[in-house]
């Protein structure tokens, strides 16, 4: 794993989570990740996003099943960003998706995974229906939710 060598954070969450990251996303990765401490892991060459965890629990709000609305809602709570190219996450999303994992893998996956913080804030759907949809609704989310 190459890290910006200015950081040499040991934590055991830092550990889970570089391990989860690892696990999903083998290096060399095409992507770029930040930890919310400042640490780096590079893409293998010329990122086109990096992607910003920026709290320890981002990683388990975003893996949170269900899937589909776990992404959509941590994106949306600032749980992580992405920097440059948006676009470019579907096909590795699709890869994700697509890749099949041993028992002993997804065993590896589940205990990094539940090593992770819990983080205090409410999903959005426990904060109540806007009874907007598609778009509009996350337009609406981003703009008036705090």
């Amino acid at each position: 794993m190459a890290r910006d060598s200015l950081q040499a954070p040991a934590s055991a969450v830092w550990r889970h989570t570089v391990a989860l990251i690892d696990r999903l996303f083998p290096p060399p990765r095409s992507f770029a990740v930040r930890l919310w401490d400042g640490t780096a892991l590079p893409a293998a060459a010329g990122s086109p996003f990096t992607l910003a965890l920026n709290h320890a629990g981002a990683l388990r709000r975003m893996f949170a099943p269900p899937l589909e609305r776990s992404l959509g809602e941590a994106f949306i709570s600032g749980d992580f960003d992405l920097e440059g190219d948006i676009c470019a996450l579907f096909p590795l999303l699709d890869r994700l998706a697509a890749r099949t994992f041993t028992l002993g893998a997804l065993g590896a996956l589940a205990r990094a995974y539940l090593a992770l913080p819990k983080t205090s804030a409410a999903p959005l759907a426990a904060r109540g229906a806007t009874g907007i949809r598609g778009r509009a609704a996350i337009q609406h989310q981003a703009v008036f939710e705090p």
